[in-house]
């Protein structure tokens, strides 16, 4: 029995509002079920606080490792729902993902990074880093959704390179870069003046039902 007891990492806790019934869904690293350990989260704090008596933990799951008690968490959190469903602010397993920092928050941030230097300023990549770099981003499709938010960021921002010319130094060093490199197919049907193959059937569907979803978000977000 004793060695069994010895195996557990950890537990999954509920601690429900008496008052209104909201819940909050926690994991604790211990052997032992803390009858007095109501969660760390920023709202249960604060309303514990308050009024300690309207509250009550429950144990809900004993987990034998950390990627079981992560995994655990992050399956209860989403059965119940976040804030304002839950007290839960964040998903669980160890991540902030759902977090929001409010705008005092950003303020604060902002003041206290003022004047610091860069930790990364200086430092260069290696060829291994950006190696590794460029082969996790290959494939990499951004939804329409996240296109659309970009987009909207950017508006009204003016290109970096708006007003500005290249010295003759810099458009030397551009030529040399480029000599010798082979043109793409586009490039090269572009300076014989080939037109374009005209879009399959399925490609023009396929172009259709983006442009549809792009519209169909872009009136989600700004409803």
């Amino acid at each position: 029995m004793a060695n069994e007891f010895q195996k557990l990492y950890g537990y999954i806790y509920c601690t429900t509002d008496l008052k209104n019934g909201m819940k909050y869904i926690g994991q604790k690293k211990s052997n032992k079920f803390l009858s007095y350990y109501y969660g760390s989260g920023k709202i249960i704090k604060s309303k514990i606080k308050s009024r300690p008596e309207t509250f009550r933990v429950d144990l809900v799951e004993w987990c034998y490792s950390k990627e079981e008690l992560n995994k655990y968490e992050d399956d209860w959190i989403n059965a119940i729902g976040l804030y304002p469903l839950s007290y839960n602010l964040v998903q669980g397993g160890g991540t902030t993902t759902g977090y929001r920092h409010n705008e005092k928050a950003k303020q604060k941030m902002s003041e206290n990074h003022k004047g610091q230097i860069p930790w990364n300023k200086g430092i260069k990549q290696t060829e291994e880093h950006k190696r590794k770099i460029g082969e996790a981003n290959k494939g990499r499709i951004c939804s329409t959704e996240i296109k659309l938010k970009i987009s909207e960021a950017n508006k009204g921002r003016l290109p970096p390179i708006t007003g500005k010319h290249h010295s003759e130094e810099t458009r030397q060093k551009m030529s040399k870069l480029k000599k010798g490199k082979p043109l793409s197919e586009k490039n090269r049907m572009a300076l014989k003046g080939i037109k374009k193959k005209p879009f399959s059937e399925e490609h023009r569907k396929k172009l259709s039902e983006t442009t549809s979803n792009y519209w169909k978000i872009k009136k989600e977000l700004t409803a």
